[in-house]
């Protein structure tokens, strides 16, 4: 009994951190490690985001936390969405990125905290308020 409670739990935790409402939440902390010039991150879904980040000076082969910083969203005239999460390292500073696979995605702006016009949109409140709308 008390493990189906605890097991009823966990999920329920999870399905309401990574997807509520149908919006998206971006993670709020990714292991990433660099080898042979590759920078590979876990703890976020492939589905709608993968790694953009080139050129990093990191030891090859450690692995490095990196804490959620900021949301960056870019609208064009065609109707497409880019969307940057900007990640730091506590201790060194370094910053890295992901950003959406899809130009169908699209920020939370109604449920976020993303601030900006038309075409230019940024999320400083937290990443569990820089949302995006999967397709």
């Amino acid at each position: 009994m008390k493990l189906k409670a605890l097991i009823g739990m966990v999920l329920f935790c999870l399905s309401g951190v990574v997807f509520s409402a149908g919006g998206y939440f971006p993670p709020e902390r990714m292991q990433c490690r660099l080898n042979d010039g590759n920078l590979t991150c876990e703890n976020f879904n492939r589905q709608y985001l993968r790694e953009a980040t080139y050129g990093i000076d990191l030891p090859s082969g450690r692995d490095f936390v990196f804490l959620f910083s900021s949301g960056t969203a870019y609208h064009s005239e065609q109707n497409e969405w880019a969307i940057y999460y900007t990640y730091k390292e506590p201790i060194s500073g370094k910053r890295i990125r992901i950003k959406t696979i899809n130009t169908n995605i699209s920020p939370d702006l109604v449920r976020g905290s993303w601030q900006g016009n038309n075409d230019f949109y940024v999320c400083h409140a937290g990443y569990m308020s820089c949302s995006m709308n999967p397709i």
